[in-house]
């Protein structure tokens, strides 16, 4: 479905952007995701390209509740509100034109997310689309296609806290995906019990698939570039950075560096990644799990390295709303 304009008038301000003074939009973009929730507002200029003025991640888990077949708790529904309350004062005070919000994996899931769609639509005025994870595939890629040196066949890993995107792009056209229950939060109940376990449910989701990925592994044949989007990814670059000595490329990362990198990962509890690694809780316990799924599934693919801008879905929701003919 596509995403529409509602309830919305533009208007062109004069912003001051890098010292020189543009006729601009305002834009926001809010990421509902499975581990926490982010918004991005950023002022366009009128080649179409688009400067950061705030962005914060607020974390909030909703893949435990959503993922377990039940919908969200009242604490955690009553978070959700002060989430969106903090948002949407944050979208006055920046005086923001328009906003988009899409939710992913764990709204996609969760019983209770009509009511929850529900009463932010009613008590902040903000409208919560749920995409599908083609759609979520699609909108990743609109997040890359302005970066620079790509080539023309390129393959994209976004391990998120409910899924896990994986597409294949063709001189900037999709023509494969494939969305598979292996995120993050999604996938820490199977490594808490065990790592074999998580192994084990990696390489049941690759096989009840097998059809699919198949081929999706031929159009991957001639892909030269892998390139890794989304909160998981980026913090175990960083950690590749850290933890390894001597020079590396900072937004490359090799399938032996992610190696090194599981490695000290497993030689640490959870304190320990917290005070060692400097990891936040919340993301110091999925950080084992992503970092399994990446390595299996680079494996599978054959890749040797991968790519790690600093892009992601929120990117992807300004960019599409850039592009739209509304906007112009």
């Amino acid at each position: 479905m596509a995403f529409s304009i509602t309830d919305w008038i533009p208007r062109l301000n004069t912003r001051t952007l890098k010292n020189k003074q543009y006729q601009t939009l305002r834009l926001a973009a809010v990421d509902v995701g499975s581990n926490a929730i982010r918004i991005l507002i950023v002022d366009t200029t009128t080649k179409g390209s688009f400067v950061e003025v705030f962005s914060k991640r607020f974390s909030l888990r909703l893949g435990s509740e959503a993922f377990s077949g039940h919908g969200f708790s009242p604490a955690t529904f009553t978070n959700f509100l002060g989430v969106f309350e903090k948002i949407r004062s944050y979208l006055d005070y920046y005086e923001v034109d328009f906003h988009r919000t899409v939710a992913t994996s764990a709204m996609r899931n969760a019983k209770n997310a009509p009511r929850a769609i529900s009463e932010i639509a009613k008590k902040f005025s903000i409208k919560i689309n749920i995409i599908s994870g083609e759609k979520e595939a699609e909108t990743i890629l609109e997040a890359v296609k302005n970066l620079p040196k790509l080539t023309k066949d390129l393959t994209i890993m976004d391990l998120g806290g409910g899924s896990l995107e994986i597409l294949h792009a063709r001189n900037q056209k999709m023509k494969a995906f494939a969305t598979l229950p292996l995120g993050a939060v999604r996938s820490l109940d199977y490594y808490q019990d065990c790592p074999e376990k998580l192994e084990e449910r990696i390489t049941s989701v690759i096989e009840k698939n097998a059809k699919l990925l198949s081929n999706f592994a031929q159009d991957t044949n001639q892909t030269k570039l892998l390139l890794g989007t989304g909160g998981n990814i980026r913090s175990l670059n960083k950690l590749a950075n850290r933890i390894i000595n001597g020079k590396i490329n900072k937004k490359t990362m090799t399938r032996d560096q992610l190696c090194i990198v599981l490695d000290r990962l497993s030689e640490l509890n959870l304190k320990q990644r917290q005070r060692e690694l400097e990891l936040p809780p919340d993301r110091a316990d999925v950080i084992l799990p992503a970092a399994h799924v990446f390595y299996e599934f680079m494996f599978y693919f054959g890749f040797k390295s991968i790519y790690v801008p600093k892009v992601s879905l929120k990117h992807g929701i300004i960019a599409k709303l850039i592009e739209d003919k509304a906007l112009l």
